[in-house]
């Protein structure tokens, strides 16, 4: 239920906002109180290597991920976009294939198939596929993808020590890009 709830403040928030300054507020925000954290907690960003690396996971996981859900729920109900995001660990287990060289578990080559099926009879519940699709609904499946990857790359990529600090970088730089791109976009 907790969980869930993301989507719904989402929606709330796009109702107000233009997605773009939610991501923008959301991120930016949210990173730099967590880098204030791990400065205080005496963690560092590590070198170039380890800021670039989080950089990108962190763009592949908030502005791609949340991005594009965030922007997709304007013309999407939240219950739907929690539901095709609840797919995230069947695409992570198949880019975890691919980017970390993970083998598939067995016991989920049996599981995914139901997981998948089971997802599909919520969004389709008797009525066909006919008007429930559209493409802010695979703007979601792409977010889904987007998670995926940056949470593969995230475990290959190098990344600074501490608690804090790499979540710190991945959120500031999120929010840095989405305001720049905001600022240039939309105009201050």
């Amino acid at each position: 239920v907790i969980w869930g709830t993301t989507y719904f403040f989402i929606k709330e928030a796009v109702g107000g906002l233009s997605p773009l300054s939610v991501v923008a507020l959301r991120f930016l925000v949210g990173g730099l109180l967590l880098l204030a954290l791990a400065f205080t907690r005496g963690e560092r960003f590590g070198g170039w290597r380890e800021l670039a690396g989080q950089s990108v996971t962190g763009l592949f996981l908030l502005l791609g991920a949340n991005g594009l859900v965030t922007w997709a729920e304007r013309y999407v109900d939240s219950y739907y976009a929690a539901l095709v995001i609840s797919v995230s660990p069947i695409a992570l287990i198949f880019v975890d294939r691919l980017v970390v060289k993970k083998p598939v578990p067995r016991g989920a080559l049996v599981g995914i198939p139901f997981g998948i099926l089971g997802v599909l009879l919520l969004m389709f519940p008797g009525s066909g596929a006919g008007g429930t699709l559209s493409w802010h609904v695979a703007l979601i499946f792409l977010a889904m993808l987007s998670w995926a990857v940056g949470s593969a790359l995230g475990k290959v990529l190098p990344r600074p020590g501490g608690d804090f600090m790499p979540s710190a970088i991945q959120l500031t730089t999120t929010g840095l890009v989405a305001s720049l791109y905001f600022l240039v976009r939309d105009g201050a």
